[in-house]
């Protein structure tokens, strides 16, 4: 390394220290060595194979030529053993150089380094692609059979091509790779590539140009490989038949899922046991999708489900729990009574697993609200198929929002739990899931399941027939037309892959004769029995069975003797032989194919009935009692079952409803064969009772009475009424009183009914009547009413005040008066009294309605209300008044009115007054600060006098108002003249309101308002007009930026220059009212040229030159310079004619990149502009 600066072209040599290959380098340096390329030789590189450094030594690498902190590349010293290959960037160096700067101390020097200088080509950018497939990748896939070949064809592009070598397609290897790029399957630009598994699998393709740069596929295609589908359930319903016969062919298949996602759903049968809290827990543990990915917005999950029985909703909370302990609660406890989830067995003691339903809670559009908002639906008992209720399956809303869920990361372990809060019944939990949106899903994670596009049977007609078949041809009825052969039947699938699967069954069809499907099964015979002794009413029944063989069927009878009694032929119904005596019958029974059965019957003969009765019971009381009873017996003979008919109707073989006398029975056995027996049922007599005692007693006397009875079956029993039972009995009665007496034998029979009354005197009763007060001096007048006893009183007053009913007492003071009475037949003796007031009346007192306030000329009423004394008031009054309680006045000044109230009773006087106010009303007048203004009209009111006491109130016609100050303001919105009302109320409440007619008026004020046109100018055209929109104006001033432009009503301005201009409208009226408004005007500048973005020099006279063009364009000051990527002047003109070629400085074709212009020019105005931007070079 040479001392000072030196500057390299090229890129080959090696690269020491100025020690040499062997040397140590010298203290005190202070070298700068800078490399860079040359002509088509790529850019410089360091490779060091040797570095050793002293302590304080050091050497930097910049890239470039400027040294900075951002083109450092790193710092060597002592510490580095060797800093390997170092390269120029061409993003980073301007011109593609390497600076080395190397600075040594004055002591502890070392034997330096060695590197070799080579060149390399940096990489430019290689973009694959597949440009076809086939079949073809619509809708993002490729979808093919099992053992297909996909035929893929690559593409590729150069963005950067030539700006350090040139690269093509031909010059590009392709490597095609299946899920990995570490799994390469094949090579080159078209290739044909097997896919024999039924699974899906991602394409990919690595592209490798000549200088070993590489790109790998943004886009992979995914191919989805149909899977082979199940038939499990396909079959025909018999696998043999005979011919003549039908079988169903039923054809299922179901499509099979592949995915290589984590499942999405956990599945087993899991018992949910009692207990007061108890909870189950499951869980799904995801890792399929982004890192750090959440949900971040609630629709990103499709539902959460679960299957599941379980006999009491009630008593269980559901919660779904994310990674981060984010959850939300789809039912909550308590809540839902005793109703079902899905089909349980309700049962405690029994772990049967119930039929489940699955209940789903989606983010969006769900069936039905919450578990606890949704009625029940009526279900079954799964094990017992007793009735209950049960939430239907569908889908729900959760109970908590799943937006709950929001922010919960997609990848970890999801939870689902299920607390039991109650020691109540149980259910099971099968499977539970959560569905995600596909499109959460890395590329790479697939999931499909083909679906179907058609299924049906091939069955050949030639020997077969198809009664029936559904639409799509999966399930129909055969009927073979050939027999002693096997037949084939094939279902055929095709999928929505356009793969095709089949399968097939075999059905054995037997010859008609085989004994197999003849089936000599003999018919079903039944007899009935000859009905009654010697008759000819037996007959015979011969059905034959469904396996014995097609109709129509013919039947030969032959008797005990063999000999043939009947034959029917051709029939298709079961055949009857009637009006057979006893014996035993034969039958013959060929079908239609000929294939014969055989079988007898006996017919019998019933032997006749041997009767008898016992038992008998006479009825229990005499009359219309039938519960006599005896007992029919048949002893021998009929046939049963027997019916009974007696002569009462009974038809019970024991009857107990029988009547006194003869009862004769009907006897008819089952064959309608009849005899009869009769039997007399005895009774007993009638019950009767006499009750006897004495008429009347007095209070306290007693009496006897008693009861006798006859008749009935004895053992009598007495029951009365009011008192004990038997007989005879002791009463006291102290009223009249009737005794009723029931009597009845020991089988209580209808009992017989007799009564005796005891009539007793009432005691004696008085009432008296009297007055309550007396007045001093006055004598009492006392009359006694007297009831009861013999009538015959005596009365016996206090101090002798009388002997008879009426006494006469002279209190001189208040007391009671007592009173004494007997009557001839001992009664008790009478005391009664009542007190007597004398004299002593409360004191008089007088009421008032109250002193009173009015307004001169209004009337006034005066009212009195007495109290106390006996009530009976007289009232006088002054002031010329009447007597009477009530008064109307009408006075003029202030007055007091004076009463008094007396008695009749000489109780002392009272009295009392009245004043009554008279007040007066005030005039007034209301001023206003102005009597008119433009709209809004504002102004202040004002009374011409204000007193302390008074109340003042306004009406600007919104209703009145208090005015608490010397004046009020009030805004009118509206055009025109407006009344005011006003109102005073003085200190003693006297009115005074008077209305002032249109005291103020509202002139209307203009509304100025414009718009301009156009809305958007630029300096290229830049006159603007106005257009006046104001309304009720009729004079104008326009102004641009505070200066009068214009008085007219419109105008149209020229802007000369860019800019924002404030353009100002006043509007005025002939009442004098104005109004203004202002809007901005934005002159924009806009460029008169137009640059390309891009031009193609490839000579086809298209497009071969860079060339700005425009309207007014001069030649005055015009520049126009081409620069490359690092800065360097590629061409540049004066001439505004003349466009770039794509000839760089050294004569030769510019290469394919990008390019800025920077142009200068001045318009026709005078105007001068300067640009600079970006274009490309495509060749």
């Amino acid at each position: 390394m040479h001392t000072g600066n030196v500057t390299m072209t090229g890129c080959n040599g090696n690269f020491f220290d100025d020690g040499g290959n062997s040397g140590n380098y010298s203290n005190n340096a202070n070298d700068t060595l800078t490399i860079c390329p040359g002509p088509n030789t790529g850019l410089p590189e360091l490779i060091f194979t040797s570095f050793n450094l002293g302590a304080g030594d050091i050497m930097e690498v910049y890239q470039g030529t400027t040294y900075n902190a951002q083109t450092l590349i790193g710092t060597f010293d002592q510490n580095v053993n060797n800093p390997g290959v170092i390269q120029a960037n061409p993003n980073v160096s301007q011109n593609g150089c390497l600076t080395i700067v190397f600075i040594s101390n004055n002591n502890n020097n070392a034997s330096g380094w060695i590197a070799d200088i080579n060149c390399y080509f940096p990489c430019q950018q290689v973009i694959p692609t597949i440009a076809n497939t086939f079949p073809d990748s619509t809708g993002g896939f490729i979808d093919i059979c099992q053992d297909d070949t996909v035929d893929f064809i690559a593409g590729v592009s150069f963005p950067e091509n030539d700006t350090f070598y040139h690269q093509s397609a031909s010059t590009t290897s392709f490597y095609w790779y299946i899920d990995s790029t570490n799994n390469i399957v094949d090579s080159g630009q078209v290739v044909q590539i097997p896919f024999d598994s039924a699974m899906g699998q991602i394409v990919g393709l690595i592209a490798v140009d000549s200088n070993g740069c590489s790109s790998t596929l943004n886009n992979e295609i995914p191919v989805r490989v149909s899977t082979t589908p199940h038939f499990d359930s396909t079959a025909a319903t018999v696998d043999t038949i005979c011919f003549g016969e039908s079988f169903d062919l039923e054809g299922n298949v179901e499509p099979v899922e592949w995915s290589n996602a984590t499942p999405t759903q956990i599945a087993g049968t899991t018992y949910l046991p009692d207990g007061s809290g108890v909870s189950y827990s499951s869980t799904l543990t995801f890792n399929d999708f982004a890192p750090g990915a959440t949900v971040s917005t609630v629709t990103d999950i499709i539902d959460v489900w679960l299957d599941i029985e379980h006999s009491y909703i009630g008593d269980l909370e559901i919660e779904i729990i994310c990674p981060n302990n984010q959850s939300s609660i789809l039912k909550p406890y308590p809540g839902g009574g005793g109703t079902w989830l899905g089909e349980p067995c309700d049962n405690n003691t029994t772990l049967t697993p119930g039929n489940g339903y699955i209940y789903s809670f989606p983010t969006v559009n769900p069936t039905y609200g919450t578990m606890l908002g949704t009625p029940p639906v009526f279900a079954q008992d799964a094990c017992t198929n007793a009735p209950g209720n049960t939430l239907p399956a569908g889908s729900y809303t959760s109970n908590q929002p799943l937006t709950n869920l929001v922010g919960c990361p997609l990848n970890g372990t999801w939870q689902i739990q299920i607390t039991d809060n109650l020691f109540i019944d149980n259910g099971f939990i099968f499977a539970w899931g959560i569905n995600f949106q596909s499109y959460l899903y890395p590329s790479n994670i697939l999931t499909y399941e083909p679906g179907i596009d058609s299924l049906g049977w091939i069955v050949d007609s030639n020997y077969n027939d198809v009664l029936s078949s559904t639409t799509m041809g999966d399930t129909m009825t055969v009927e073979p037309t050939v027999f002693d052969t096997t037949l084939e039947y094939t279902l055929f699938f095709r999928d929505s892959f356009d793969c095709t699967y089949d399968t097939t069954v075999s059905v054995f069809v037997r010859p008609p004769w085989e004994p197999v499907c003849c089936e000599a099964v003999p018919p079903n015979m039944t007899s009935y029995p000859v009905g009654c002794p010697g008759d000819s009413t037996g007959y015979a029944v011969a059905n034959p069975v469904d396996s014995l063989g097609p109709a129509p069927w013919w039947y030969t009878w032959t008797d005990q003797n063999g000999d043939t009694i009947a034959q029917v032929d051709s029939v298709f119904t079961a055949d009857t032989l009637f009006n057979l005596p006893q014996g035993q019958y034969t039958v013959e029974v060929r079908d239609s194919i000929g294939c014969f059965a055989y079988n007898n019957v006996q017919v019998n003969e019933v032997p006749p009935m041997q009767l008898s009765i016992s038992d008998i019971k006479a009825i229990s009381c005499a009359g219309n009692f039938c519960d006599g009873s005896a007992t029919v017996n048949i002893n021998s003979g009929g046939t049963s079952p027997y019916s009974f008919l007696w002569s009462n109707g009974d038809t019970n073989q024991i009857p107990n409803s029988l009547c006194s006398d003869t009862n004769t029975v009907f006897v008819t056995d089952a064959r309608g064969c009849l005899d009869t027996i009769g039997t007399n049922i005895p009774s007993p007599d009638s019950i009767d009772v006499v009750a006897s005692g004495s008429d009347t007693i007095c209070i306290s006397n007693s009496t006897s009475i008693s009861a006798q009875a006859t008749g009935g079956n004895g053992g009598y029993v007495y029951n009365w009424t009011n008192t004990g039972n038997g007989s005879p009995l002791n009463v006291s009665p102290i009223v009249t009183t009737t005794y009723e007496v029931v009597a009845t034998d020991s089988n209580n029979c209808p009992s017989a009914v007799d009564s005796v009354t005891i009539f007793v005197r009432d005691s004696i009763r008085v009432s008296l009547d009297s007055p309550d007060t007396i007045c001093p001096g006055d004598t009492a007048l006392i009359l006694a009413n007297t009831t009861g006893g013999d009538g015959n009183f005596t009365y016996n007053w206090e101090n002798g005040w009388g002997s008879d009913s009426l006494g006469a007492a002279p209190l001189q003071q208040p007391g009671y008066v007592d009173v004494a009475i007997n009557d001839g037949c001992g009664s008790p003796t009478r005391v009664d009294s009542v007190f007597i007031q004398v004299g002593g009346y409360d004191q008089l007192k007088i009421a008032t309605n109250g002193d009173d306030t009015i307004c001169l000329g209004e009337s006034a009423v005066l009212s009195a209300q007495g109290r106390g004394g006996d009530e009976e008031f007289t009232y006088v009054w002054d002031n010329g008044l009447d007597t009477g309680k009530v008064h109307a006045v009408v006075p003029q000044t202030t007055t007091t009115y004076n009463v008094t109230v007396s008695d009749n009773c000489l109780t002392p006087t009272n009295s009392t007054s009245i004043t009554i106010t008279v007040g007066n009303q005030k005039d007034f007048d209301l001023l206003v600060d102005q009597p008119q203004v433009c709209k809004p009209g504002e102004f202040k009111f004002a009374f011409d006098t204000i007193m302390p006491d008074f109340n003042y109130e306004i009406n600007f016609g919104d209703g009145y108002r208090p005015v608490f100050e010397d004046s009020i303001g009030h805004t009118f919105q509206g055009v025109g003249c407006y009344d005011i009302k006003a109102k005073i109320y003085t200190d003693l409440g006297c009115l005074t309101q008077k209305t002032f007619p249109c005291l103020v008026k509202v002139l209307e004020t203009p509304i100025a308002d414009f718009s301009f046109d156009p809305l958007n100018p630029t300096i290229l055209d830049g006159q603007v007009n106005f257009i006046n929109k104001s309304a009720y104006s009729d004079y104008y001033k326009w102004f641009i930026n505070d200066s009068i432009s214009s008085q007219n009503l419109e105008f149209a301005h020229l802007f000369a220059d860019t800019g924002r201009y404030a353009v100002k409208l006043i509007a005025e009226n002939e009442n004098g009212c104005v109004d203004s408004t202002i809007n901005d005007v934005f002159i924009d500048y806009k460029s008169a040229i137009w640059i390309p973005n891009a031009f193609t020099p490839n000579g086809d006279g298209i497009n071969d030159t860079f060339l700005p063009k425009g309207d007014g364009l001069t030649k005055e000051n015009y520049s126009l310079y081409v620069y490359n990527r690092w800065g360097n002047v590629m061409w540049s003109t004066n001439n505004p004619n003349q466009g770039w070629d794509g000839i760089g400085p050294d004569g030769k074709p510019a290469q394919n990149g990008s390019y800025v212009y920077d142009i200068s020019y001045m318009l026709e105005g005078g105007r001068e502009i300067h640009e600079r931007g970006e274009f490309k070079l495509i060749r």
